[in-house]
């Protein structure tokens, strides 16, 4: 496969909307006066009139065409800024520590031919990486092949309207076993990524990421991003994942996942959701709906030897419709991953996305038990101002690793209460605040497993 030219000087969407409306602008007020001139000619020697309309029809036609082209590049994100990116809660504060309700959810194609630029990276700073994607793409045949196949095959999969295309390809090693975890989607369109990719995706991925792990077996993955420039024309940014920030853009991280065992779990875009967890047989039960006024459908994932064996309740056509189910890393407990953290999900505990809070998802337990993590805050003295009306501190410690803690009593509706709110430094001035909150009755377990969770969480995104 000949390999497309390389193209080092590509010029971000937003900035390409701005020129192209000014040039919408120039094309319009030329053409027009252009067309006046051949109606009613004016000056000391005026064009000719067919001149006039010949040149006021074609700037015309090209401020209609620069027009719609500022309109779609403006709906574009910048290079610079991802679409989603990762907040690091600089300037936020952790949220008082209010009780918080806990509310019910029930579980119960294009051408092959189409033109591509490939590597609009500038030359990356190769300090702590043994090579750049972009280097590599330059230097080595076989993997610039395995990558202008991989790239067809996005493309070809690609809906219609799709004006961009985003693949990060994520390899994870586990006890010498390394696995595949896909992000596949449009940075325009949200609410249409997704964990699972067409048969061709992956195959061309796999291909891509062997050669790479076959040159450096520390490669954590590599992502893909396509802009169409034209009906069969695209622009194309590859790179690895560990390159540095600063070179390559920031596209979306899936919002969750759950990993272990050899599988994957994933949730569709824009739908509530709770899962809950069974231990013999090992079993995921999954409940979600699109709204709050639609009823739930559920799907069971039962874990077996054999592999594992999915049933549809309650109307659901497809288990993909309620929980998306793949190959994952083999690790010996369940992950929970956001873009921002990962950490363990502790037995006992309901998966949910929330119904009411910004947090990015909640662990319900037994009587209302909740757990659930706020972003990173500055740390100083953050625990000190934790305590809500009607809370007292009952006592303060630190976890087996060290992170601080702060328990506050408190009654609700004539129940007395307890919360515990850990912080977990993830740099010198920031700290993600765990919080867990139960019945007095059950708070030896429940904080037993909160502080477990706390040393098991560890940021996803890096905080300065």
């Amino acid at each position: 496969m000949k390999q497309p030219p390389v193209n080092t000087n590509s010029i971000s969407p937003p900035v390409l909307a701005v020129l192209l409306a000014i040039l919408a602008v120039l094309s319009f007020a030329i053409g027009a006066m252009l067309l006046y001139c051949a109606v009613h000619p004016f000056g000391l020697s005026p064009p000719p009139p067919a001149v006039c309309w010949i040149a006021g029809t074609i700037l015309v036609l090209l401020g209609i065409a620069s027009a719609f082209g500022s309109y779609h590049y403006s709906r574009l994100p910048s290079r610079d800024a991802a679409a989603a990116s990762v907040s690091s809660g600089s300037g936020s504060r952790a949220n008082s520590a209010v009780h918080r309700p806990v509310g019910k959810v029930g579980v119960g194609g294009a051408a092959a031919s189409e033109d591509v630029n490939v590597g609009a990276l500038k030359s990356p700073d190769r300090a702590g990486i043994k090579f750049s994607m972009q280097d590599a793409l330059l230097e080595q045949p076989v993997l610039q092949q395995a990558m202008g196949s991989l790239i067809e095959a996005l493309i070809q999969a690609a809906p219609e309207h799709y004006s961009m295309i985003h693949l990060l390809v994520e390899a994870r090693k586990v006890n010498g076993k390394t696995s595949i975890l896909f992000t596949h989607g449009s940075p325009v369109l949200l609410n249409e990524y997704s964990t699972l990719v067409p048969e061709s995706i992956a195959n061309a991925s796999f291909r891509v990421i062997d050669l790479l792990l076959r040159q450096d077996d520390s490669v954590p993955g590599f992502e893909v991003v396509l802009r169409k420039t034209a009906a069969t024309k695209w622009d194309a940014d590859v790179h690895r994942l560990d390159e540095p920030d600063g070179q390559r853009p920031r596209f979306p991280r899936y919002p969750l996942r759950v990993y272990g065992y050899g599988f994957s779990l994933a949730p569709p875009p824009d739908i509530v959701f709770r899962w809950a967890r069974n231990l013999n047989p090992p079993a995921i039960m999954a409940a979600a709906r699109k709204s709050s006024n639609a009823p739930f459908g559920q799907v069971q994932i039962t874990f077996a030897d054999s592999g594992p064996r999915v049933l549809l309740k309650d109307g659901v056509a497809k288990a993909e419709e309620v929980i998306q189910l793949s190959e994952g890393p083999k690790t010996s407990q369940w992950v929970i991953e956001t873009p921002a953290f990962h950490t363990n999900w502790p037995d006992g505990f309901d998966l949910r996305y929330p119904l009411a809070s910004k947090t990015r998802f909640d662990l319900l337990g037994e009587d209302d038990t909740l757990i659930f993590v706020q972003d990173p805050v500055p740390n100083d003295k953050v625990l000190d101002g934790m305590a809500a009306d009607g809370q007292r501190e009952t006592g303060r410690g630190k976890t087996p690793s060290g992170h601080e803690w702060i328990e506050l009593g408190y009654e609700v509706g004539g129940a007395r209460w307890r919360q515990r709110h850990y912080t977990r430094l993830v740099s010198r001035s920031m700290s993600f605040v765990v919080t867990a909150q139960c019945l007095q009755s059950l708070a030896d377990k429940v904080f037993q497993s909160s502080g477990e969770f706390t040393e098991s969480l560890n940021p996803t995104a890096k905080y300065s």
